[in-house]
């Protein structure tokens, strides 16, 4: 296609593009978009070197929306493996304490509360997924943290003051058949929060003293003591133990003097014995009518006083274990879950367990448990960043704390706080947090392989090219 002439003025000079006419320009435009064409076509193919002609070239395979090789070679096998082992038991252990409630109340379908169990470990699954790539700088946002906070504070004044008890505690949103713990969401947050406080002020906290650097740097601190405010209102005193736990797990394990923290330790102890003394030398019976609290409480030191008010749960707790024995009685064949214990399925779930698989059972389950707990202590020792390590030592301290406290309300050690256990214990909530956490874990874990490697690769020797 011979090459057309630009437009010259009256001395025979060029004129610049913008000066030419609109036809002109409009056929070089068309030119252009009929060559591009042209070389796209051309490009779907390659000249073959034994021919000469044009073969078509082979479609390139999708790029997968997860990298299966980089996922496994950078997760924490260990950890995820035990996670979803225990959440398949979890599952199988809800559909046989669940049974019976399906079936009592006129349901056909006796895996109904399995269903939702499985169907929570998927939607659970996604925090893991969405939670594990993050690069854990994004977690130390200061805007996200303060805008999280914000949204659970909110949350929680509606469940306390917009919804309606339930046994007792003002914990739940309830909108038709999606029902909301707030607290439960409360537990990762205060993780985040304390490991990054931690790892910001720790040579502060060990220069100028603790009490003065929480003074100089209140934000955390405050946002802390709201949320043991709201939770003593709701009042949920098994959550406030368990984020109060956290909290000093977290600060004995930052570097902190821990002699602040060893008197706050010896003061809970000494008070947990003043309490079982007090209820167990004097009668306070007669308060059952004025607070929920001190039903508990009475129900916890002498639940055969009133076996089928107060003492229903932890009475028929005692019966569950004391038939099951050292191997049980055998899957499904449990009696305490017919009505004779309320939340079979939820926070008594291990009662069932201990009745059904008997001590064997139990001791399984707290074997895979309390190996992914020690198991995060153990890696906590061996990453390379403060604010890592905390990470570590505040999910593990969650797993641990809370199956304490669950376990102590189930053989009568600890009063009855609606706590659940982790994995095994029905629900959305729990789930939901207990899959965020892995999700924060793995995610630590991730960031400190990848560091590990890249300084690994940066120590080695170069070699000079010849």
């Amino acid at each position: 296609m011979p090459r057309q002439k630009q437009k010259k003025d009256q001395a025979g000079r060029r004129l610049p593009a913008n000066e030419q006419s609109t036809s002109q320009m409009k056929k070089k435009k068309r030119h252009k978009e009929k060559a591009t064409r042209h070389w796209n076509f051309l490009a779907r193919f390659k000249r073959s070197k034994t021919t000469g002609s044009y073969e078509k070239k082979p479609k390139k395979a999708k790029k997968p929306l997860i990298n299966w090789g980089e996922f496994f070679r950078y997760v924490n096998q260990p950890i995820l493996i035990t996670s979803l082992i225990l959440l398949v038991i979890g599952v199988v252990m809800v559909l046989t304490a669940s049974s019976y409630i399906v079936i009592n109340s006129g349901g056909h379908n006796v895996a109904q509360f399995a269903l939702k169990q499985g169907l929570f470990v998927m939607v659970g699954m996604a925090p893991v997924f969405f939670l594990y790539p993050i690069k854990t700088s994004v977690f130390r946002h200061r805007q996200l943290l303060r805008g999280a906070v914000i949204v659970l504070v909110l949350l929680l004044l509606i469940a306390r003051f917009l919804f309606a008890p339930v046994n007792g505690a003002h914990g739940w949103i309830i909108v038709g058949p999606i029902s909301i713990q707030p607290m439960e969401f409360v537990k990762p947050i205060i993780v985040l929060l304390w490991a990054d406080y931690y790892a910001c002020y720790t040579r502060d906290i060990q220069r100028r003293g603790f009490f003065k650097t929480l003074w100089a740097h209140p934000m955390v601190p405050m946002m802390t003591l709201l949320f043991f405010a709201l939770t003593m209102i709701m009042p949920d005193f098994g959550g406030l133990l368990i984020l109060g736990s956290i909290w000093v797990m977290m600060s004995l394990a930052s570097g902190v003097d821990p002699k602040n923290t060893v008197k706050i330790i010896a003061a809970v102890v000494a008070l947990y014995f003043v309490m079982v003394a007090v209820l167990s030398v004097f009668d306070l019976s007669h308060l059952n009518n004025l607070s929920y609290v001190v039903r508990r409480f009475t129900a916890f030191v002498n639940p055969f006083a009133d076996e089928r008010g107060t003492g229903l749960q932890l009475a028929n707790s005692y019966y569950a274990l004391g038939r099951g024995g050292i191997i049980g009685v055998g899957a499904g064949n449990s009696i305490q879950k017919m009505g004779y214990l309320p939340e079979a399925h939820n926070d008594f779930i291990m009662a069932i367990v201990g009745e059904e698989f008997g001590l064997m059972g139990i001791l399984l389950i707290l074997a895979l448990y309390y190996f992914l707990t020690l198991y995060l202590f153990n890696k906590a020792l061996k990453v390379r960043t403060t604010y890592h390590q905390l990470i570590l030592i505040g999910v593990a301290s969650y797993f641990l704390i809370q199956s304490l406290v669950n376990l102590g309300a189930v053989t009568g050690m600890l009063p009855i706080t609606g706590v659940t256990f982790p994995f095994i214990s029905y629900g959305g909530s729990s789930v939901l947090t207990t899959c965020v956490m892995l999700g924060i874990v793995l995610a630590a874990l991730r960031t400190d392989y990848k560091q590990r490697e890249r300084y690994q690769l940066e120590a080695l020797p170069k070699t000079k090219s010849v």
